[in-house]
């Protein structure tokens, strides 16, 4: 096992390009490596019959480095589908199901999802249907590895991908769509809140996941989270989804008071402050306040006053009229800005009777 690492460790070193790549493939080494990987996943620890020996468990996660590199070097398309014929995804179903060590996990995980955007993830090459095994594995995965940020980052990357594949088969929608997918996501963002890779792969998921009914309890979770996200490096994706996914919530009637009492307007600012320059955020920005501010009836004035009172307390004023400045070539920014300005400027009354 010690050897077969080392092997794969220098294989992974030496396949950097394409050419390198088709040497390796050519050779059918990956073939061999995968084959004895497979052999050794099922003999038996010397130690234990139910975990892996340390050698064996670097030896597999070297395996899964190897092929996360063969598979995305330049040519990359090629070489997914070549992987996926020799069965590597059934191959990390049973990693997945049989071993508790978490870096293992973590890097099963990782290979993985570098081939759920190619079609026919789904499929092992005898054309049996591993669909719904892929995304039990990985649910396992983020259930089992909750603390575990890497394995969050991993896990939760691949329900993003299955999430946004254009050639998604029925059955994994279906499966993509219980509530044990949610609620895997939704902890990711609790328990990793501070964590802007964890949180841009869960929002990315969460737009995804289509609520027929939003909940407010999940109001709490995503807010803290772009706040804690904001001004971080490398968080203006995160940022940017979380802002989004207020934005969508902002348009529900019902969510508008809910969101402005549960700090949505202080976040928002705060984007706006941080991210002046980022084009993207400062339309989701204005989309969200355009959204808060927009389609009330005059039966609805005290929650309409509350919200107005709460963006004329913190100033939102400025970032937008400062957004409208900043990009006067976005269709979005001056089509929302207008309005948030009036909303707040006007009376409320006025404002309703002629919105």
């Amino acid at each position: 096992s010690n050897i077969l690492g080392e092997i794969c460790f220098a294989l992974r070193g030496f396949a950097m390009d394409e050419a390198a790549v088709d040497m390796v493939v050519n050779a059918k080494i990956d073939v061999l490596i995968l084959k004895r990987a497979e052999k050794l996943l099922h003999e038996p620890s010397r130690k234990s019959t139910t975990t892996m020996t340390k050698s064996r468990t670097k030896f597999i996660i070297r395996v899964c480095e190897l092929v996360k590199q063969l598979a995305t070097v330049q040519g990359y398309k090629t070489e997914k589908q070549h992987f996926l014929n020799l069965g590597i995804m059934q191959y990390i179903i049973h990693v997945l199901q049989s071993e508790e060590s978490i870096p293992l996990k973590s890097a099963c995980c990782e290979t993985m999802s570098v081939f759920l955007h190619t079609a026919g993830w789904d499929t092992v090459s005898n054309g049996k249907y591993v669909g719904e095994d892929v995304i039990e594995a990985i649910l396992d995965v983020s259930q089992f590895c909750r603390q575990n940020s890497r394995a969050q980052v991993a896990s939760i990357s691949c329900l993003e991908r299955i999430l946004n594949s254009n050639s998604l088969d029925s059955r994994s929608k279906t499966r993509m769509f219980h509530s044990d997918v949610l609620d895997s996501v939704i902890q990711a963002i609790r328990v990793h809140s501070d964590d802007c890779a964890v949180v841009e792969h869960a929002f990315g998921a969460l737009r995804r996941l289509k609520m027929e009914e939003f909940d407010e309890e999940l109001l709490e979770p995503i807010l803290t989270a772009v706040h804690n996200c904001i001004g971080k490096p490398v968080s203006s994706r995160a940022t940017l989804l979380g802002l989004q996914i207020i934005s969508e919530i902002s348009s529900q009637t019902g969510t508008k008071r809910a969101l402005i009492d549960a700090g949505v307007a202080e976040v928002i600012c705060d984007a706006m402050k941080s991210y002046g320059t980022n084009r993207e955020i400062q339309v989701a920005a204005c989309s969200a306040l355009y959204n808060l501010v927009s389609q009330f009836g005059v039966t609805s004035y005290s929650s309409f006053q509350h919200i107005k009172s709460s963006l004329q307390d913190l100033g939102v004023s400025k970032y937008v009229i400062e957004a409208t400045a900043n990009f006067s070539d976005s269709e979005e920014i001056q089509k929302t800005s207008p309005v948030i300005e009036r909303a707040i400027g006007s009376s409320t009354l006025s404002y309703l009777l002629t919105s």
